[in-house]
């Protein structure tokens, strides 16, 4: 099984009231004959210092099924995961199809706006097969 993952990011503390609310994953399937099945995991740790990877606990696993060209988005808000917590969003499946979906996430406070350290592009993501 294929997957490309963020690695663990810290949910940050911003000021300003700028507080984290929305965790949202766009994907896009990139291909233009074949429909790419993914399945989109998030992982939490509430440790208060950087967590190893088994120390993390799912709190969102979604099964994806994308028609060619076709894009979709899955947000998860809080209380699913709070600021300080430590996340990593993981996209899994065959390899085409993991190479095929675009991935774009970011956390967004509750007016939208987009925190920028915390912005992952597709290039971004850490691709392992």
């Amino acid at each position: 099984m294929a997957y490309k993952s963020t690695g663990v990011f810290l949910v940050p503390v911003y000021g300003n009231r700028i507080i984290p609310t929305a965790l949202n994953i766009m994907l896009n399937n990139d291909s233009r004959c074949h429909t790419s099945n993914v399945t989109v995991t998030v992982k939490r740790s509430r440790n208060t210092f950087f967590p190893t990877q088994n120390e993390l606990v799912e709190i969102s696993r979604t099964f994806v099924s994308l028609e060619p060209n076709r894009t979709t988005k899955i947000v998860l808000f809080t209380p699913e995961f709070q600021v300080e917590d430590f996340l990593d969003v993981i996209i899994s499946g065959n390899r085409e199809d993991v190479k095929d979906v675009l991935v774009y996430s970011f956390l967004a406070d509750s007016v939208g706006h987009n925190l920028p350290s915390t912005v992952f592009r597709n290039a971004e993501y850490t691709f392992a097969c």
